[in-house]
């Protein structure tokens, strides 16, 4: 799988395009925000959003560690971290952290646009990016 993310980030890389990759965040009563991701040459970053509420951070793209920490900053001034852990290349989940104690489920890429699936959603992002990081969704079972 480390060959893979490599392979991936290579792609990004050499073809000097930008990878846009849904994402969802969620908590206990089931509240959602939703946003994109982008994943270019040098890096990537994240926007979340809902009626009242923004937040984003960015990371390295060539960190191929399986769990990582993205900074995250939030419109009300709020700050935190994202802990996620890849299930491939550009899919994972994990938990985003903020600093008045509000921790919720953070999903990207596949593991997103299954839960979009999964809750009647239509896609965040178009499908035609997904098309060029092929990624299996989980089962239901799995989540």
């Amino acid at each position: 799988m480390r060959r893979c993310m490599m392979l991936a980030a290579c792609a990004v890389f050499l073809s000097g395009c930008t990878v846009d990759y849904p994402i969802l965040v969620e908590n206990d009563m089931g509240l959602l925000m939703r946003g994109r991701g982008e994943l270019y040459p040098t890096g990537g970053s994240f926007s979340i959003m809902d009626q009242s509420l923004t937040c984003s951070g960015s990371y390295e793209s060539y960190n191929t560690e399986w769990t990582f920490v993205i900074p995250t900053t939030c419109s009300d001034g709020r700050t935190g971290t994202v802990l996620a852990t890849r299930d491939s290349g550009l899919s994972g989940r994990g938990t985003m952290t903020l600093n008045d104690g509000t921790t919720v489920r953070f999903f990207y890429g596949a593991a997103a646009a299954y839960h979009e699936y999964l809750r009647g959603l239509p896609p965040s992002v178009p499908e035609r990016q997904g098309a060029m990081f092929p990624v299996e969704l989980p089962s239901p079972e799995e989540m």
